[in-house]
């Protein structure tokens, strides 16, 4: 799942993406979060054990480490030697979007094959969101304020 966030001004924006990489060897498996900057046009990847990955089964959550993704709220704690991205965002009144045999989403019928190497979906397009993240953008005010308008 991609989290794209833009801020009140629509100056400065962000995603990120949670993930896990397993591969044949349980030593070279982990778990990662992936960080775009809209405004800088960089990109790099937080790094985690394959053990800090969890997800429920019955719903979407996922958990990498102290960070967690829902449809309720996104919450992040990543820190390496060059960069500290932290805060929470809420995600209010998100409209879900149905996955049906007649309405595959986004995949479309490739969301049936069994053997893909990874699957994509859209939780939300349309909700408000409030909270705040502290991320470091070149310009201006260390972090972005996000709410609704």
């Amino acid at each position: 799942m991609v989290f794209k966030f833009v801020d009140k001004r629509k100056q400065k924006s962000f995603a990120v993406i949670p993930g896990v990489s397993t591969a044949s060897s349980k030593n070279e498996s982990h778990s990662f979060i992936q960080f775009l900057s809209g405004s800088r046009n960089e990109s790099g990847n937080f790094v985690y054990p394959f053990d800090d990955f969890h997800s429920d089964t019955k719903r979407f959550s996922v958990e990498i480490g102290d960070n967690h993704f829902s449809t309720e709220r996104v919450s992040l704690k990543m820190k390496d030697e060059k960069v500290k991205i932290d805060g929470e965002i809420k995600i209010i009144d998100p409209y879900l979007w149905p996955v049906r045999f007649y309405s595959p989403g986004i995949m479309g019928p490739f969301s049936f094959v069994p053997f893909m190497e990874c699957y994509h979906g859209v939780v939300s397009m349309d909700h408000s969101l409030e909270g705040e993240v502290e991320v470091p953008f070149d310009e201006g005010p260390r972090g972005s304020e996000l709410s609704s308008n």
